[in-house]
């Protein structure tokens, strides 16, 4: 009997694994896509309405680097982005080097650079999300520091509650007193 259970465990995790290094990497990799299209496109009505020019060299740098998001979001990895920062990252200047940024940095109207900022960095975090999401080992990992947050969140909301409930109570009980003695 512990044979059949040992091997239906074993079944059990071969078909997780392969569902989360198949099919759930595709997935996650084509709602961080389809999330980009979609910055993409916010950006491009941001040039429509006129705050910048389609042909300016900050539109196309822009529109080239999501564009280059969408491309190569399959290959991004939590093990790859730590081996690039090992490799090459720790010898340049990432920020000077970075032609997006530095393409919104030259985006004259500061309305249209602060949005066009905002767009960029959400295509940023979707791509860190989707390499989150297709880690099994992050995920696992960050079940208890999600709880962890939660938690310390609650207690300090509730340490908080308890002060001001405190402070209202012995303010009045305080208040009492004194009107008792002095009566």
């Amino acid at each position: 009997m512990i044979e059949v259970e040992a091997l239906s465990s074993l079944v059990g995790i071969g078909i997780f694994l392969a569902i989360l290094y198949g099919p759930w990497q595709w997935y996650r990799a084509d709602v961080a896509r389809q999330e980009i299209f979609e910055i993409r496109d916010q950006f491009f009505d941001v040039a429509a309405n006129g705050r910048i020019d389609f042909r300016s060299s900050e539109y196309q740098a822009i529109r080239d680097g999501l564009n280059a998001q969408i491309r190569f979001a399959h290959r991004l990895t939590w093990p790859r982005l730590i081996l690039f920062w090992i490799v090459v990252g720790r010898h340049i200047n990432l920020e000077q080097s970075n032609r997006v940024r530095a393409a919104v940095r030259r985006i004259k109207d500061q309305k249209t650079r602060d949005e066009a900022s905002i767009l960029v960095t959400r295509a940023t975090i979707a791509n860190i999300g989707m390499m989150f999401w297709k880690s099994a080992t992050l995920m696992v990992l960050a079940i208890p520091a999600i709880a962890s947050i939660f938690m310390f969140a609650a207690a300090r909301e509730t340490d908080r509650a308890l002060k001001a409930k405190l402070k209202l109570i012995g303010g009045a009980l305080i208040q009492y007193e004194a009107e008792r003695v002095t009566a």
